[in-house]
Parts: structure tokens; C-alpha cells; sequence
């Protein structure tokens, strides 16, 4: 099913099924067949329930991390939607047997595969719920669906927010200051507090960790990527690499920052630095975009990888380039998984301050426009912008000045490591 279905089902359907869903629930207490935790819990199997955007999956694996600890890394799961469960598999964070998805192609696949994820999680006893997608129907459905006694979620209370019912045993209140990396961490968090206090969580907010994971390519994946590099640009020694993500096809499109930008910005860099080269990557239906690029920065100085690259190639190639020029996008979340490469990203209408990619290397360009972020969980994540001068705004000139200040800093560290190697 199309994103566009997903949301109006989630929206509308979704609102009048957590309803129902709620009296039942109220229904079954007044009766007395079943209570509800009152106490602080003591989780045995932790479930997370992040079911969209893969950027956002990055940002939750401190928050993963933090349930590894707490429980093992055997007894944490996580619910995703089947179309999205690209980051998991290959980071290997949890065993991937502790991976549930649930394939959205068709209602009928969708309908079949909630029915086997209710299954799952009473088979293996799944007795705590962590759901990560803030004010979505869907998944407040599947964590009370789940069976699990403590369930832990964001709740209105008395705010204006989308209706998702009252299904949470601990009721987080959203905190529209707080970055949603640690936002995660705190939902985690509240499971050592009482549900009885509302709102959670009453806690310092600098008591989480959010290290991040970093990826390690396999010698012989490093190799063939390094190989293929040196084939590309066989004519030039020591070539500083620079990785465009223009994500032309982004189902934002007020997200985009236009691609005579990036031929801009990419003859600027090539005039500064004559040994940059330019890998450009992008969806299998995005190659016919990007390929303007190549033409124009010169087919001896750049290559259009749009399409024939995997998750995993990508991530091997984060570990070889210098830098990363991209809008705000999975891959910018993608990337800072590697320690070597910069990332330079541009925000609109998210703001940086709640998904910026975590990391010492992030660079990060936005203009704070009075209307800026008009992307929200308030809305839904739908705009209804027609000018996105809050990207458009962000100059040439702008990047190009952050990019040159990760690539002198590079080179001057790499000058003095040669220094150092033949002293």
C-alpha cells in the first residue's frame, strides 16, 4: 500500500478503532477481569514498535541499547513494517528472529500479518511494549493487541493532539524540546518509575546514553567497493571523495534542495579541491534524475550510483568517503553510523533540534523560518508549503563554505599523520 493509504487509514480508520479498543478496555477494569499495572514494572521482554522511516530507526538504538542492558539483548524485540526493516538486519543489533514485521503490500497482507504478530508476541511472552511512533494509531493498536501488561506511549492528556485513544499503562507526555533520540531513551526510562505518576517522565533529561552504534564493513565488502572506486577514477592520486544524496524522489518534496544546486556546489568544490570526486547515490527510479549530475561535473570526476547500491553498500561507502552533502534524509541517519565521514545536511520544515543525525561529524545548515518546521506529529507530517524557502534559502555559497572547513580540517589531519608515519 502507498504511504499516502497507510497514513489515511492510520488517521481515520485508526481513530475510531483505539476508541473502541479504549472502552473495551475501560470495560473489562470496571469488571475487575483483568488490572492494569500500578506499580513500578519489572519488564522480561521488551518489544519496540517503530514501524516507519528508517532514519528514525537510527535514532532509536540507544534506546534499544539501553533495553539490552536492562534485559539482554535475547529478550528485546522490535515491530517493524516489512517495507522498512532494512537498518536491523544488517546492523545486527538484536538476534533477527526478534524482528517482527508485518507486510503492508495489500489490506489483505497487512490484516494476515497483524493477526501472526498478536501470535508472536503471546508465543514468546512479550510482557512490555515500547511504542516509538508518537501519536500513530496503528501502533498504539498493535501494542494493546500485543497482550503485553505494561505498555508505554505518548498520550495527549490535555494537549491538542492527534486521537489515539487511552491504551498506555505509562503515558508519556510528548516534549516537543526534547531530540527524539533522547526522547526514546527517556520512554525506556519510565519503566522505572510508577505509571500512577502522570505525566512521564518526571526525570532529569542528561541521564541517557546515546552513543551511537558504529558499522564495521567486512574486509572483502571494503575491498570491492575501494576497488571499484579506484577503477572510476583511476587518473587521479589520493582523490578526496564527496558523496551527493540528492534524494530527488523524496515523498517530502518540501524536503528537496534542488539539483542545479548540487552541480553548483560540486564545480565549486572541484575548482577549490582539482582530487575531489563525486559519488552520487539515489533509488533505482531516481538514476535518470541524478544522472544531469555526472554530465555536468564530468564523467571522469563523478559516477551515478542510483540503483546499484544496497543498505549495506551504502554503509561500506560512508566508511570511504570524506564527505556527505544530503537534505534531511535517511541517509544523512545512515551515515552517522561511520566514524570516518562528515555529513553535511540541510533542514526545513523539520527542525534540526528534534532529528538531527546524532554525532561529533554532523553539520548541519537551517534557517529557522518564522514557519519553520511545518512538519510535525501534530500534523501528521503532512505540509501544506507551496515555497519551501526554508531549504531553497540555504545557498550554494553557505554549503560550499561548511564543506571546505571539513575538507581542509581532513586534509590537514591527514598531512600530519603522513608526517608523523615517516617520521
Amino acid at each position: 500500500m502507498r504511504s499516502e493509504l497507510i497514513r489515511f487509514l492510520d488517521r481515520w480508520c485508526g481513530s475510531v478503532i483505539c476508541f473502541l479498543l479504549t472502552v473495551w478496555r475501560k470495560t473489562i477494569e470496571i469488571f475487575g477481569q483483568r488490572h492494569e499495572l500500578s506499580t513500578i514494572s519489572k519488564p522480561q521482554k521488551i518489544l519496540f514498535l517503530k514501524l516507519i522511516e528508517q532514519g528514525a530507526m537510527i535514532l532509536s538504538i540507544p534506546a534499544i541499547e539501553q533495553a539490552k542492558r536492562m534485559v539482554g539483548e535475547k529478550n528485546v524485540y522490535v515491530g517493524v513494517f516489512k517495507k522498512n526493516n532494512l537498518v536491523l538486519p544488517l546492523i545486527k543489533l538484536i538476534p533477527l528472529e526478534n524482528i517482527i514485521t508485518i507486510d503492508t503490500t495489500n489490506i489483505f497482507t497487512l490484516t494476515k500479518d497483524i493477526i501472526r504478530f498478536c501470535i508472536i508476541c503471546r508465543k514468546v511472552k512479550i510482557d512490555t511494549v515500547i511504542d516509538l511512533e508518537f501519536f500513530s494509531r496503528g501502533s498504539a493498536m498493535l501494542a494493546y493487541l500485543s497482550g503485553a501488561k505494561t505498555r508505554v506511549g505518548m498520550h495527549g492528556f490535555l494537549n491538542d493532539t492527534p486521537y489515539r485513544g487511552d491504551l498506555m499503562t505509562h503515558r508519556v507526555s510528548y516534549n516537543p524540546y526534547i531530540h527524539t533520540a533522547h526522547m526514546y531513551c527517556l520512554m525506556v526510562e519510565s519503566l522505572k518509575e510508577n505509571p500512577s505518576d502522570v505525566p512521564l517522565l518526571k526525570i532529569p533529561q542528561n541521564t541517557v546514553d546515546l552513543t551511537l552504534y558504529k558499522f564495521s564493513p567486512s574486509t572483502e565488502k571494503l575491498q570491492k567497493w575501494q576497488r571499484f572506486l579506484d577503477s572510476c577514477f583511476s587518473s587521479v592520486n589520493e582523490p578526496i571523495y564527496v558523496m551527493f544524496s540528492p534524494n530527488p524522489d523524496d515523498l517530502l518534496k518540501v524536503r528537496k534542495w534542488e539539483i542545479e544546486h548540487y552541480i553548483e556546489l560540486g564545480k565549486k568544490i572541484i575548482e577549490r579541491y582539482p582530487n575531489a570526486r563525486f559519488i552520487i547515490t539515489g533509488m533505482e527510479n531516481e538514476k535518470d534524475k541524478i544522472e544531469p549530475m555526472v554530465e555536468e561535473l564530468g564523467r571522469d570526476k563523478s559516477v551515478n550510483l542510483g540503483g546499484k547500491t544496497t543498505l549495506e553498500d551504502l554503509l561500506v561507502l560512508y566508511s570511504i568517503c570524506d564527505i556527505l552533502i544530503t537534505n534531511d534524509s535517511g541517509p544523512a541517519h545512515f551515515a552517522s553510523t561511520s566514524s570516518n565521514i562528515d555529513i553535511v545536511v540541510m533542514f526545513g520544515p523539520e527542525t534540526p533540534k528534534l532529528f538531527s543525525p546524532l554525532g561529533k561529524k554532523v553539520h548541519v545548515l537551517y534557517k529557522e523560518l518564522a514557519c519553520s518546521p511545518c512538519l510535525n506529529p501534530y500534523n501528521y507530517r503532512f505540509s501544506f508549503c507551496k515555497n519551501n524557502l526554508c531549504i531553497k534559502n540555504i545557498t550554494v555559497e553557505e554549503v560550499f563554505e561548511v564543506v571546505c572547513k571539513c575538507l581542509d580540517k581532513k586534509l590537514s589531519e591527514k598531512t600530519i599523520s603522513t608526517n608523523e608515519t615517516s617520521n
